[in-house]
């Protein structure tokens, strides 16, 4: 009797494992398949954004016009951003280096930036 539980038990657990893997194999997965929204705000949308709002840019850093206050270009147009020393993330950039920046629009009353938090080199 003993053996025959035993047995029931081993082909009752083989059974439910087999099961398990057997549902999971069948799931159906999906998702969307349209056009997807770009992750990036281009430079010349940033003027019609509103203030805080938190964006990310790709392109590149043109020019250094004042202290921590640069240029940046992508292929909309141009935009002045503000680099904080500590928010460089130990990248050192040129002209040519293309940059993913990510920061909040700054708004005044006469000019709107870009206040950049992070800084990392496009490796695609």
């Amino acid at each position: 009797m003993k053996k025959l539980f035993f047995a029931l038990v081993i082909v009752s657990n083989l059974s439910l494992a087999a099961f398990a893997g057997y549902v999971g194999q069948n799931q159906v997965s999906g998702g969307y398949t349209g056009t997807v929204q770009s992750r990036f705000t281009l430079a010349k949308d940033v003027k019609n954004l509103r203030d805080n709002q938190y964006i990310t840019l790709k392109g590149y850093i043109i020019s250094k016009i004042g202290n921590e206050k640069y240029m940046f270009k992508d292929e909309s147009g141009t935009v002045q951003i503000e680099i904080d020393d500590k928010d460089w993330n130990g990248c050192n950039v040129g002209a040519s280096d293309r940059v993913i920046l990510e920061g909040e629009v700054d708004r005044d009353w006469n000019s709107v930036t870009v206040d950049v938090n992070s800084v990392r080199l496009d490796t695609k």
